[in-house]
């Protein structure tokens, strides 16, 4: 990668969801082209906005204190914490990665009303490519047998330390 193009901080695809500040001192989202989404898929969108927004808020608590509508924190003076552009591109990342997870199973969740299946379907498709996108590695399936392994584990040893404990 050139280095100036390391120094370039990534900003919201035009027409895309997005958080930015209010005017009066805290994050809101512009919904983009996703204004007028049907089917239920724009909650699936406030969802994927309000994580960020929560990721937002805890980087930069006071992050739109005093700061114009429209303005979106990355870590540049006067923000606190400054971080560089490889900084922000892995708070961005995971911030995405996190995003798209809470959006797909808001998504995968919708009931299917006549009409909309389509629609949702391919909703589901496009979250999920994005997901692989920012979420490279682990596909869902290996997260979650993950967790599903570590609770059938604690289980286990759960059991275990009951039996031990009923034998004493």
């Amino acid at each position: 990668m050139p280095e100036d193009q390391d120094q370039l901080k990534p900003s919201p695809s035009q027409g895309s969801a997005t958080i930015y500040c209010n005017g009066s001192g805290d994050y809101e989202i512009d919904y983009g082209t996703w204004a007028g989404a049907t089917c239920g898929t724009k909650d699936c969108v406030t969802a994927h906005e309000s994580s960020h927004m929560a990721d937002w808020k805890a980087k930069w608590p006071t992050g739109c204190q005093g700061k114009p509508k429209g303005y979106l924190p990355k870590g540049d003076p006067p923000d606190n914490p400054l971080m560089t552009a490889g900084e922000y591109k892995a708070f961005l990342k995971e911030s995405e990665c996190r995003a798209h997870t809470v959006d797909l199973a808001r998504a995968e969740a919708l009931p299917k009303h006549p009409g909309c299946e389509t629609t949702i379907d391919d909703y589901i498709k496009l979250t999920r490519e994005q997901k692989a996108n920012w979420c490279p590695g682990l596909s869902g399936g290996a997260i979650a047998g993950i967790v599903l392994g570590a609770l059938a584990g604690a289980a286990a040893i759960g059991l275990g330390i009951a039996a031990i404990a009923n034998a004493l």
